[in-house]
């Protein structure tokens, strides 16, 4: 089987697990999958002459992607909220956006009364 073909094939198997489990494409869990990608990718590319991949440095790599993953997965979780917490804030600010068109009104509404009663 070619390397193309192999790609093809992991690409189909990720794409049907995304279905599945109602992932999208901005997922942390799809970066890691692709960082992985990009390492076995970069591994492939060796040249036969070149001496073969030692355990501790596989180790090394894979640790190091687990630290990044895990950083970029708290990043994301903290944009998020984040972003729900700016979105609450925004409603609330709407409410009160509403609540001091009320009072204005009320008051000017009031206002308007009292000086036609006393002025007329």
């Amino acid at each position: 089987m070619s390397d193309e073909a192999t790609d093809m094939d992991l690409r189909a198997a990720i794409a049907r697990w995304q279905q599945k489990h109602g992932i999208g494409d901005d997922d942390p869990a799809i970066a890691c999958v692709e960082l992985f990608d990009l390492y076995v990718t970069a591994l492939r590319a060796r040249t036969p002459d070149s001496p073969p991949l030692r355990f501790e440095e596989f180790r090394s790599t894979l640790e190091l992607l687990d630290a990044r993953s895990k950083t970029f997965s708290k990043h994301a979780a903290e944009l998020m909220h984040e972003l729900r917490q700016t979105a609450q804030t925004q409603r609330q600010l709407r409410r009160v956006s509403v609540l001091s068109l009320l009072m204005t009104a009320l008051a000017t509404f009031t206002s308007g009364l009292l000086l036609g009663r006393f002025v007329w």
